[in-house]
């Protein structure tokens, strides 16, 4: 697969999980916002784990990966349509079919495999081994907003953060600051104001 399809597809990839991130989330459905924020971590994981694979000397066959990417486009294009009210095909053959390629592919990488094992927790699932004192956050940053979750054993909320641009930025001058040894002060606290202040609220005082 040529590095510009590669490019293609993944961008394609992207925004539609973030499209069906900001119809969940708009939809008040923060539970299953956050699932979708989760897959499309662990789907990047594996994107990653492919474009390393893709050299002349790659244990996983090209035509492989090309026919996974074409089956994680189709299925990203048909939920997508789902999410969005409009009527669509099954996935299930869809689905069936790249869990077989996954498998196959999982045999020639073990590093396919490990990733693979990682299922993602539910919110019921990660409720049931926190204790009442427990607080996770996960974050998403998307191209237009991006989203911090607040789970905690009995409740789960989410608060609308800035764009990925912005948040991005400033994380950047903060590293390159701190490369030059210069103070980050007012830049650490401005970052910290937009990743925590929306949430700020729901979290313990000390």
């Amino acid at each position: 697969v040529s590095s510009a399809l590669r490019a293609s597809y993944q961008s394609t990839v992207s925004d539609a999980y973030e499209l069906a991130i900001y119809v969940l989330m708009a939809d008040d459905r923060i539970a299953d916002g956050l699932a979708m924020a989760e897959r499309y971590r662990a789907q990047t994981l594996v994107d990653v784990l492919a474009k390393s694979d893709s050299g002349t000397n790659a244990s996983i066959p090209l035509e492989l990966l090309e026919r996974r990417d074409t089956l994680r486009k189709e299925i990203n294009r048909r939920e997508t349509r789902r999410i969005g009210g409009e009527a669509t095909e099954s996935i299930a053959g869809l689905l069936a079919e790249l869990d077989t390629l996954d498998a196959r592919i999982a045999s020639l990488d073990p590093r396919f495999a490990a990733a693979g094992e990682g299922r993602i927790a539910s919110v019921t699932e990660m409720q049931s081994v926190m204790d009442q004192d427990s607080i996770a956050i996960q974050y998403f940053l998307g191209r237009e907003r991006s989203y911090a979750w607040l789970i905690t054993q009995d409740s789960i909320s989410a608060k609308e953060l800035p764009a990925r641009d912005g948040i991005e930025d400033q994380v950047r001058e903060i590293h390159d600051r701190l490369s030059r040894r210069t103070r980050t002060g007012e830049l650490t606290n401005t970052l910290g104001e937009a990743l925590l202040g929306p949430i700020a609220d729901k979290l313990p005082a000390y």
